[in-house]
């Protein structure tokens, strides 16, 4: 179970289908803000990270803690406000200490407040 904060689909999509995409897909997938404060995570994100234990709660977690350069998370927002799509590659930290190389697809979507 993990536990995350209301977020919903873009206009159009079903939420039921779309929480049910999100949360059985086998791809990590997360959602953060511009400042790294993570919104909402798959299981897979979870389990590509080593994270321990099977209940957990997003509310403290910020993507910066799993970087292992967190001066690039600078570079990538950056690509993302110019772009709002990058696909690159990025190195992560998961809780066990081990690097792991991503690929990584990112868009933006933005709330109501921008």
């Amino acid at each position: 179970m993990i536990e995350q904060q209301g977020t919903e689909p873009p206009s159009g999509i079903n939420s039921d289908v779309s929480k049910h995409f999100f949360e059985h897909s086998l791809e990590p997938m997360v959602v953060y803000t511009p400042g790294g404060a993570v919104v909402k995570a798959n299981r897979a994100w979870f389990d590509m990270l080593a994270y321990p234990g099977t209940h957990v709660s997003v509310d403290s977690l910020n993507i910066l803690d799993f970087y292992t350069n967190p001066a690039d998370f600078a570079g990538f927002i950056s690509r993302m406000e110019r772009s709002e799509t990058v696909a690159d590659s990025v190195r992560l930290r998961r809780c066990d200490g081990a690097v792991l190389y991503c690929e990584r697809s990112s868009v933006v979507f933005r709330d109501e407040n921008g």
